[in-house]
């Protein structure tokens, strides 16, 4: 890491605004804020990329992402013992090329991670960005993924079991990590990034207090791989809050009792509950 600051990691639930909080943070000029990484899904030590593809054409692609050199790519990769020191090269590549202090890396399963996160960068901080869970349910409904009670439900509990098994063990804690709503971002987003940027020890910059929408990153990814992204194409559009209380349009009684159900049985009925955005609910 060298001359650049501690990192930052964002994390959360698919579908819970991972995507608007890394572009918002990415617009202050102490932070380089890139695409994901999904590092965790690497098997470096088998040269095996995500979902058992050669580790060599994970590592172009994601050089694409970041604007890097292909070739200097592969030789960061060549060079890294494992996949947190090559994310360390690439995107502290980056920060340096954007003249930032810092980088940002965004994957939403980074909260399942936060062990391997803390022992790798001590003096890291993440930021867990929690949405009411029916809507982030509606929200996979609507892109027909992961979209049966059974899925989303299933998902929902391993992100939040493993979070709060993080801190009952002390591994996140107030000065190391951060939970805020999807919904104050919306609502409120020049509060919500102040309190953050605050956490985060930077100083307040009004470019990160809003979002307007940018279609630079959807663009890179639909090069890249070829895939129009539905979550890229969102952050194309400006801020809204016409995202919140999705779930009474989208989903059925049978789908909520049915998650509820699931959650349940997993012991995490309390911490689903206090996710729903409504005040008593």
């Amino acid at each position: 890491m060298g001359d650049l600051s501690p990192p930052v990691f964002v994390g959360g639930m698919f579908k819970s605004g991972t995507s608007l909080l890394r572009a918002m943070l990415g617009q202050h000029s102490s932070m380089s804020a890139g695409l994901e990484t999904a590092w965790f899904e690497l098997d470096w030590q088998n040269n095996l990329g995500r979902g058992g593809e050669a580790l060599e054409d994970y590592v172009t692609r994601t050089a694409e992402f970041y604007g890097e050199d292909r070739d200097v790519a592969q030789a960061m990769a060549a060079d890294s013992p494992d996949a947190l020191a090559f994310i360390d090269r690439l995107l502290g590549a980056k920060a340096r090329r954007d003249g930032s202090r810092r980088w940002v890396e965004k994957t939403p399963g980074n909260v399942r991670f936060a062990d391997q996160i803390f022992a790798r960068w001590p003096d890291a901080r993440m930021v867990h960005i929690i949405r009411d869970p029916r809507d982030t349910f509606a929200s996979l409904r609507q892109i027909s993924k992961w979209d049966t009670v059974e899925e989303f439900a299933s998902r929902w509990c391993d992100t939040f079991g493993a979070w709060e098994k993080f801190k009952t063990d002390d591994v996140v804690i107030s000065t190391n990590a951060l939970e805020i709503r999807y919904e104050s971002l919306a609502t409120d987003s020049a509060a919500t990034m102040a309190q953050i940027l605050d956490f985060l020890d930077e100083p307040w910059e009004a470019a990160a207090g809003e979002h307007r929408g940018e279609t630079k990153d959807y663009l890179r990814v639909l090069k890249a791989t070829g895939k129009a992204s539905s979550t890229l194409a969102r952050l194309a559009e400006p801020m809204s809050v016409s995202r919140i209380g999705i779930w009474q349009d989208t989903l059925t009684s049978n789908d909520l009792a049915g998650a509820e159900q699931y959650v349940a049985d997993r012991d995490l009925t309390d911490v689903y509950r206090q996710c729903f955005a409504e005040a008593g609910s």
